[in-house]
Order: structure tokens, then sequence, then C-alpha cells
């Protein structure tokens, strides 16, 4: 109706759009009850499409801190490039990337990305009563489960990366918001839980300073 979508090549032609059934039902639903013409109301449809759009990225980008106008938008999905431009300038962004086959674009990343796996285990309790062998006997039994799924997966288990995080938080502290690395000293219950220690006293002492 607006003319973004030519009805007879949808599909590479293999799809034909019932135009005129989309006109008559924007016509009785929209157009008629708010007393304007089927274009208008499909531009008020559009409109809102949009906006909805806009504010998922605000809340992605300005919310977070960042400014959507130093960014360019890459676009995708069935019908991303249809609302790029009109969302780029409500944004304030300056140039717009269209991907080739941009509604394959999701299914291309997830075919090339790499596999990975994420293993969780709950070990509540005081960092300095954290018992070795337990926190050893967790991360090797988290390891081997994720070895052994890539494995199933025909994946060789020598060229597997494994990272090994801890969600701390301090005492009394409602939700996780310290992600604690070990790096290769987790391979060492003893030396994990000096690395645990000696960061997130680094962050209780920032959070006291400031």
């Amino acid at each position: 109706m607006l003319g973004y979508i030519d009805p007879d090549s949808f599909l590479g032609g293999e799809f034909k759009l019932g135009a005129q059934a989309a006109w008559r039902v924007v016509d009785e639903v929209i157009a008629q009850p708010l007393g304007v013409s089927v274009p208008e109301a499909a531009q008020v449809v559009r409109s809102v499409a949009n906006a909805l759009m806009a504010q998922a990225i605000r809340i992605m980008t300005v919310e977070r801190g960042y400014d959507p106008r130093k960014f360019s938008y890459i676009c995708y999905g069935g019908a991303g490039p249809v609302h790029a431009v009109d969302l780029a300038h409500e944004m304030g962004i300056r140039r717009v990337v269209i991907p080739p086959l941009p509604g394959l674009f999701s299914a291309f990343g997830m075919a090339v990305a790499d596999q990975q796996y994420d293993y969780l285990r709950p070990l509540e309790s005081d960092l300095a009563m954290i018992d070795d062998a337990a926190l050893h006997a967790a991360l090797e039994e988290l390891i081997a489960q994720g070895v052994e799924e890539l494995e199933r997966h025909g994946v060789d288990a020598q060229g597997v990366k494994i990272v090994r995080l801890a969600d701390c938080r301090y005492a009394g502290q409602p939700r996780c918001h310290h992600r604690r690395s070990a790096g290769r000293s987790a391979r060492h219950p003893r030396g994990a839980r000096t690395s645990f220690r000696r960061r997130a006293s680094a962050a209780m002492e920032f959070h006291q300073q400031g």
C-alpha cells in the first residue's frame, strides 16, 4: 500500500501477496474507524512500528550510555531494510549498512559462529569458607560436561578453549554484580580462591573509596 514492497516480486515472485486483501482489511479495521484514507492508515501502522523499534534501539544504546549517532546501523532480517532509513533518521544515525541477503543474516551468523556451551553450578559460600576440594570438583565436572558435549558433536577436544568464571556478590547483596575470572589459576583450587579473594577485595576497596 505504501510502495515499499512489490507484491508481485516478493520471494522472487514465488509468493504472491494479497494486496487487495490487505487494502480491504486496513480500510475496514483502521481507515474507516479513524476517518482517514487507506494510505494514511497504513502510514500510521508503519509509524507505530518504527516508534517501537526506535525505542528498542534507545534501550540498547542511550539507556546504556551510548550515543547512537556515533554508530553505523546494520539492518538485517526480512523487513529490517524496509525500516532502516526511517529509524536511522529518527536516531540521528548517518550510515546504514544493508548486508547481502539480510533475511538470512542471522542464520548465516549462527552457521559460522563458534560452538559454545555454558554450564553453571551454584556454590554459595563465604569466600573464606570455600572448600578447595569442592571447588575443584565442581569445576572439573563442568569442564567434563562441556568437553563431552563438544565431542558428541565431533569437535576435537584439543582445540577447545575453556573459560572459568565466578559470579560473586557481597554478603547480603540480592543479585550478582561482579563476574570474576580466575584465569589459569583456576586449574589449581587454592590459586583460584586467592585470585577470587584478591579481585573481590579490590572491588570492595573501590566501592568504599567511591
